[in-house]
């Protein structure tokens, strides 16, 4: 029996889906802010990041701002903080500091049963692109004929 070409595959196409849509939000994030919040927990989507945030302060339910008017580098670190921590050096010129170092300042102000976590696109991405793959190998592997 021939084996069915990719083009038929709906892994390959849930898999282009699922890249394409997960770049596009990247590619948005860099341009405009989204946020969601409930109570005292929010979730913001910019400068290339998913953000998930306990605050101490609730916001409003949805917002939405402008264009970002910061420049970060396309491949962020994951971030992880909690509030009452020490900021990391002194920084002086936050505007100059580092989207990690800007963030950590800002936690060190919070109470400490705050937090952030911060995640990047690119490990989405990445997240998405090896277990595809493999899957597409696995798929090459059982239909090639004996």
């Amino acid at each position: 029996m021939k084996p069915r070409p990719l083009k038929r595959s709906l892994t390959f196409w849930s898999g282009i889906l699922v890249m394409f849509f997960t770049v596009w939000a990247w590619v948005d994030s860099n341009m405009m802010e989204s946020r969601v919040s409930r109570g005292r927990f929010a979730a913001f989507h910019n400068y290339g990041v998913i953000r998930f945030q306990k605050t101490n302060h609730p916001g409003p339910t949805a917002a939405q701002r402008g264009p970002n008017p910061e420049s970060w580098p396309l491949f962020l670190p994951v971030i992880f903080c909690r509030g009452g921590t020490a900021p990391e050096g002194n920084v002086a010129h936050v505007e100059e500091a580092s989207f990690e170092k800007q963030l950590r300042n800002y936690m060190s102000t919070e109470p400490p049963d705050t937090w952030i976590m911060v995640i990047p696109h690119w490990l989405i991405i990445l997240a998405v692109a090896l277990p595809w793959s493999g899957m597409l190998l696995w798929r090459a592997k059982r239909s090639r004929p004996l």
